[in-house]
């Protein structure tokens, strides 16, 4: 069964990606594979002016497999992961967010690179990589950016969720409603649809050319830092063992 689905809309002037592995919607790298699948749909979309990115069920995402996080999956996890994120960052096309529910980990890392994200009220967003004694390289990177050092240090080294309330007041979440998703096509109606395909595209290539350039010296190193530095300790190994175990972490502080 596809883990997402995919639509043109409005006369082939939206681009619609839906999650749709529920509950959690869990990104693995089935999921990673469908998703580059259907970036190549946009290969020469000409009218499509903006991509709209939503999730079945009543969360948005879990986050990435933590089983996918184990040695010997996360060195081709990890790149694959990352590999999408800057083929998301390098569309030129605006990204309009719905987000219900939970929205973790990867998958907050993920929608932070929206151009908007509408929220419902019971939404609420975290990196709760700092548990399982690991790191969110793409949050590191785009946190700070979006949101601020000060926030985004708060979200990496404490684990935090954002309420929904306190992801729009910080600048993260763009609008709350009751139904985001009415609420994001109107906008995209009323916003984004009368505008030059190409204007939108040249213009986006503009106001994003220096957070793309540090996505794309960045991510890297922190990936190696990651698999091999990180990866050779032993508690990142024992948090992730426990998270799926579901029981208590035995920390070695190495």
């Amino acid at each position: 069964m596809p883990k997402i689905e995919t639509h043109f809309e409005a006369e082939g002037k939206i681009f619609r990606i839906t999650l749709n592995a529920p509950k959690g919607n869990v990104i693995d790298m089935a999921m990673l594979s469908e998703m580059n699948d259907a970036f190549d749909l946009l290969e020469g979309a000409a009218s499509v002016r903006c991509l709209l990115l939503d999730a079945a069920g009543p969360h948005f995402s879990f986050g990435a497999s933590v089983a996918e996080h184990r040695p010997g999956i996360v060195e081709e996890m990890l790149p694959r992961f990352h590999a999408t994120i800057l083929r998301l960052a390098r569309l030129p096309l605006p990204i309009v967010s719905v987000v219900r529910g939970l929205c973790l980990g990867g998958a907050m890392e993920l929608v932070s690179l929206s151009h908007w994200i509408f929220a419902d009220h019971g939404a609420s967003f975290g990196q709760p990589e700092i548990e399982l004694a690991v790191f969110a390289p793409v949050a590191s990177i785009v946190l700070p950016l979006k949101v601020g050092q000060p926030l985004a240090d708060h979200l990496c080294l404490t684990g935090h969720r954002l309420s929904a309330e306190e992801a729009w007041k910080h600048g993260f979440v763009h609008h709350l409603s009751a139904d985001p998703e009415e609420a994001a096509r109107h906008f995209i109606e009323i916003d984004l649809l009368p505008k030059s395909g190409v204007a939108l595209r040249h213009a986006l290539r503009a106001v994003r050319h220096d957070f793309v350039r540090r996505l794309e010296e960045s991510l890297p190193l922190l990936e190696k830092r990651y698999l091999e530095e990180l990866m050779a300790c032993h508690d990142p190994r024992e948090g992730i063992e426990a998270f799926l175990e579901k029981r208590k972490p035995v920390w070695k502080d190495a």
